[in-house]
């Protein structure tokens, strides 16, 4: 049996070189292992190119309307999406707000969800826009983006 004493004694504990060195490895494996999982994951990133467009509703624009760029059937590209600014126009993202969508075809969808006031709480309104226009299967505006900047001719939806 040990004693106390012994458990604290120069002999039983490790040697100041040993302890320094396992502490010095411990925190390179953590550091390591943290800058490892940091990386990205998952599958590669398409290019995507600048598309900048606007949209209109019976002539008017569509200040915080949502553009969603659908890729077409059998294509891989990401979808994109943008916000309507108040002049109408947008600039489309696929992992940015604005960095741009794939090259390919595209099914374009607006939805404008206006807010309204209800017990003193701003709410989502009805959608503005036509019921054609808010799903893939019914929109028929259809866009290309090209390996360039895009500037869409201007979207004009009517009631």
């Amino acid at each position: 049996m040990l004693k106390a004493e012994s458990l604290f004694s120069e002999t039983a504990r490790p040697r100041r070189g040993a302890w320094s060195s396992f502490a010095c490895g411990t925190v390179g494996l953590v550091l390591m292992a943290t800058a490892v999982g940091c990386g990205q994951s998952g599958p590669p990133r398409a290019t995507v190119y600048p598309v900048q467009g606007k949209v209109e509703l019976n002539g008017k624009p569509t200040a915080g309307a949502v553009v969603i760029l659908h890729p077409k059937e059998g294509s891989t590209a990401p979808a994109a999406r943008a916000e309507v600014k108040s002049d109408g126009s947008f600039a489309a993202g696929t992992y940015g707000a604005t960095d741009g969508a794939a090259e390919g075809d595209y099914v374009v969808t607006v939805e404008w969800f206006k807010p309204v006031l209800k017990n003193d709480d701003y709410v989502m309104g009805p959608n503005l826009v036509p019921k054609k226009y808010s799903a893939p299967q019914t929109s028929q505006i259809e866009v290309h983006v090209a390996a360039q900047t895009n500037e869409l001719p201007t979207i004009k939806l009517k009631r």
